[in-house]
């Protein structure tokens, strides 16, 4: 039935209602669209009700005239949709070197609209330099409260153990400083600027520790396995680039501006180059999967025990697999149709998870089996990946490898009736067993040709950045190990 359904909005939505953060995209999405499509040479983006833009020209007669276009396209809009603008809750700023402010004004409603020196947009402090003074120390000075808070919790001989300390400022203090640092990375570079925040960690670590006064900072997190401030704030910063690279949200500016020192982007692909694999183009795309044509069932270990799922023999049984030896990565299947016996091993070389690896297995087998002339309709896969078949069960996925595995399934189900199980590992079970045997036989051999073998995933990425992290503190180890800030 075709209808067409109209109702006249007569109320704004109540707070906190399900429906409104939706609505209100609806109406902020299209002056968006229009502010991109009209004024292509500023760059818009809007968070709920705050809305951002920028504007760069040669000179500020130029951005002025430019700008002063955009906010009166932004005014008539707002009127016209019912939601005029405050001329008093609008702040401008200029990104400049220059030491004196910049006499030019923006006008609207008949108000001037002074610059300010610094503006606050979603949690960070932008500063007219972007030098990030003020915003390093007001991110030391939160940490430091809520640092202070869990000491009262803690004395000499009682309260909290270190343990638990060492928890929360893990998972409260660092991510109160680590706050947009892939924003603000370039203060890291500077030593004035990390003083603040070397000065929380030293704190948090003297709590925890119960150290003396004069107890090296170095010492304590080599004891502690801590990574330095600065180095864990780099890091922090790489692996958000990743992320936003990975959904198509990173902005690769590089070149911008007319400063001499390098920009916060070009600082953390100086980084990124240096980890080759952070340049491999992601497999990170959200997709709604399927209606499956397919069932998943996963029985405990105690139904293997009693039922013995693997020994029904009205039915076409496959067996899936992975390895991972020596960074090298591989999976194999073997089918048991009556009397004949298929096997097949995928080596996928050093660029892939063993998830990956389990997926392509299941993609791989099902492929496979939709192309042979089974002896029944009956198709049973096994994997001991339990992991794998919660992604496929899932509603929806970022990985193209799931979603290509759940298609094939679906393919093969318009032709069998297939059934993915899960089987416990290294149980005892013979196909289960065999197909381990041939997954490390794949893992051992050499992938030939180009890496990766399969689209990286994000959670490749990161665990590459992950292992750069653990050998920075390995490194830092032997390095620094009980020196002083003196004598070092």
């Amino acid at each position: 039935m075709n209808c067409k359904v109209e109702q006249k909005v007569e109320r704004g939505c109540p707070q906190g209602g399900v429906l409104t953060p939706f609505l209100w995209n609806f109406i902020m999405d299209d002056l968006l669209i229009k502010l991109r499509e009209k004024f292509s040479h500023a760059y818009s983006q809007g968070f709920a009700d705050d809305l951002a833009t920028l504007q760069s020209g040669l000179d500020r007669f130029t951005v002025v005239s430019l700008m002063q276009q955009l906010l009166n396209f932004v005014n008539g809009w707002c009127n016209k949709v019912g939601l005029p603008l405050n001329p008093h809750k609008i702040e401008s700023i200029w990104f400049t070197n220059r030491k004196t402010m910049i006499r030019h004004f923006l006008r609207l409603k008949g108000v001037k609209l002074q610059p300010v020196s610094m503006v606050k947009y979603l949690g960070i402090e932008l500063d007219s330099k972007l030098n990030w003074n003020q915003h390093c120390r007001n991110r030391a000075k939160k940490a430091q409260i809520v640092s202070a808070q869990c000491k009262r919790a803690i004395g000499k001989t009682w309260g909290l153990s270190p343990k638990v300390h060492k928890w929360i400022y893990r998972a409260v203090i660092l991510p109160t400083i680590s706050y947009g640092v892939v924003v603000w990375n370039t203060a890291l570079y500077r030593v004035n600027k990390c003083i603040p925040l070397e000065r929380v960690q030293r704190t948090a670590l003297l709590s925890i520790t119960g150290g003396l006064n004069s107890t090296p900072t170095a010492g304590m997190e080599m004891l502690l396995k801590i990574m330095p401030i600065i180095l864990f704030l780099k890091i922090i910063a790489l692996q958000t680039r990743n992320r936003l690279k990975a959904n198509g949200m990173w902005l690769n500016w590089q070149g911008f501006g007319y400063k001499r020192q390098a920009s916060h982007v070009e600082r953390i692909e100086a980084m990124a180059h240096e980890i080759p694999i952070t340049s491999v183009p992601c497999s990170y795309k959200f997709n709604w999967l399927p209606k499956r044509s397919f069932d998943i069932i996963c029985h405990n270990r105690e139904s293997w025990l009693v039922n013995k799922f693997d020994r029904e023999t009205d039915c076409v049984q496959c067996f899936t697999n992975s390895s991972k030896s020596n960074d090298s990565t591989g999976c194999a299947f073997v089918i048991y149709d009556e009397n004949q016996i298929l096997e097949r091993i995928f080596p996928l070389g050093e660029m892939c998870t063993v998830f990956d690896s389990e997926v392509y297995a299941i993609m791989q087998a099902a492929h496979v089996l939709e192309s042979m002339a089974l002896s029944s309709r009956r198709v049973r896969i096994f994997t001991d990946s339990m992991s794998a078949l919660q992604a496929i069960l899932k509603c929806y996925t970022a990985s193209t490898l799931v979603w290509k595995c759940t298609l094939a399934l679906n393919k093969l189900g318009e032709k069998y009736s297939p059934e993915v199980f899960w089987i416990p590992a290294h149980s005892g079970y013979a196909g289960n067993e065999k197909a381990d045997v041939l997954a490390k036989e794949a893992a051992e051999r050499n992938f030939c040709g180009p890496e990766p073998a399969l689209p990286i995933s994000l959670s490749c990425i990161q665990g590459a950045v992950t292992k750069i992290k653990c050998k920075i503190i390995n490194t830092y180890e032997i390095t620094r190990g009980g020196k002083s800030r003196k004598d070092s």
